[in-house]
């Protein structure tokens, strides 16, 4: 009995540690969603190219950034003269939009959520009024 707890709460506690990947494309088509356990010396831009590459999901970029993912790349809508969206590959941790590069960021915690987007900066009047929006 006490050999099937402990199996219980390692299993329990490994489970609870693991890491939400996720890939979200166009129009909230999820392309890629997992949990899986990481090496948190790793930084975001490592952890993300390992799993894309493990899964075979086409990319290009590397721990830099994602210029392109599953052949959606960077692309500009222009509105008007004075008003443009410019989309391209955004991640958050948590929820939380990152305001440094895939590889100056690292997760602080195992059981964190890793995601991925289509977003865009929007342009207006001369200024940047918000990047990383989703659409």
């Amino acid at each position: 009995m006490k050999f099937i707890v402990l199996i219980l709460i390692v299993f329990t506690f490994n489970w609870a540690r693991a890491m939400t990947f996720e890939v979200i494309g166009k129009n909230g088509q999820v392309i890629l969603k997992q949990e899986l356990s990481v090496e948190l010396k790793q930084n975001v831009g490592q952890i993300s190219v390992q799993i894309l590459n493990k899964n075979k999901i086409s990319f290009e970029g590397g721990e830099f950034g994602l210029s392109s993912l599953v052949g959606l790349g960077q692309d500009i809508d222009v509105i008007s003269d004075t008003e443009m969206k410019a989309y391209g590959w955004c991640f958050s941790i948590d929820g939380v939009i990152s305001e440094t590069m895939p590889d100056q960021t690292w997760l602080k915690k195992q059981n964190e959520n890793l995601l991925w987007f289509y977003g865009y900066a929007h342009y207006k009047n001369g200024d940047w009024i918000g990047q990383c929006l989703k659409d």
